[in-house]
């Protein structure tokens, strides 16, 4: 609706400007929607029942997780949290939460492709546009030096940098009365929305516990330790757990979220960028 009914001023334009030199750039077929009805496969009490047999094998474990995966599908799209798909699922929380996460999205998906194959296609147009847009000096000097960085930096440097790219815009709510509420965020909270930046692992923690006493939602994001030129590790933050795990976008980097979910997961959305 901002896209279309909104008044044409200064980040309007940009946006649009960024939107047509992005599909320029990325010009590429897109894929079919995903199929988004989950009708629940025949037997799948057969199905669980075996999946959570105590002696059951791996390959056996790997079949019947996908034998209910549309029953599974269903169940995530009416539960109300997180913690309710954790204890209908409790599988998530397992070592191999992410493996299964990943295979439920190569279901649910099948027609997304794969970030390092898209990055590989995009990488130097993306810095270019990158290089070329953001008039920062601090960021600007960055970019130039980002050839002497490792690939692992190159890449976290181009998303952290992205944003401003991308930069979130007002967002206008209702109260239980109907007064207008509006949240206007910076394009530092997209960042941090994204990824929580620290020197340690300590460091990161201190954040976490802060935003838990803020009384914050957090969303699923990127912790890395480390600088961007320097990263000594990366892990995702999803409910307490630390796995690969993306769900719904932040609200403060909804707009850069769904670039990268339709540029280089080739997955539509429904939002216009």
């Amino acid at each position: 609706d901002f896209y279309s009914n909104g008044k044409r001023g200064k980040i309007y334009n940009k946006l649009s400007n960024l939107k047509r030199l992005s599909k320029d750039i990325f010009k590429e077929k897109s894929s079919p929607e995903e199929d988004k009805t989950f009708e629940p496969e025949e037997n799948v009490g057969v199905a669980l029942q075996y999946l959570r047999l105590p002696t059951i094998t791996a390959d056996e474990f790997d079949l019947y997780w996908r034998k209910c995966a549309r029953y599974r599908f269903k169940q995530i799209s009416e539960s109300k949290s997180t913690a309710e798909i954790f204890q209908m699922w409790p599988e998530y929380k397992k070592p191999s939460g992410s493996i299964l996460i990943n295979i439920d999205f190569e279901m649910k998906f099948p027609f997304a492709k794969q970030f390092s194959e898209r990055w590989s296609s995009y990488r130097d147009k993306v810095i270019y546009l990158l290089q070329s847009k953001i008039s920062n000096p601090a960021i600007s000097k960055k970019m130039q030096q980002i050839h002497v960085f490792n690939e692992e930096s190159v890449i976290l440097t181009a998303l952290w940098n992205m944003h401003h790219l991308f930069p979130p815009t007002q967002k206008v709510t209702s109260d239980m009365s109907g007064a207008k509420i509006r949240k206007k965020f910076s394009v530092l909270d997209s960042q941090e929305s994204f990824a929580i930046l620290a020197e340690s692992e300590e460091e990161i923690d201190i954040k976490l516990k802060l935003l838990v006493l803020q009384g914050r939602n957090i969303q699923p994001k990127l912790l890395i330790s480390g600088c961007l030129e320097d990263i000594k590790s990366i892990i995702v933050y999803f409910d307490g757990i630390k796995y690969p795990f993306l769900s719904i976008f932040p609200e403060e980097s909804e707009i850069f979220y769904n670039f990268i979910q339709d540029f280089f997961y080739d997955i539509p959305t429904s939002k216009k960028i």
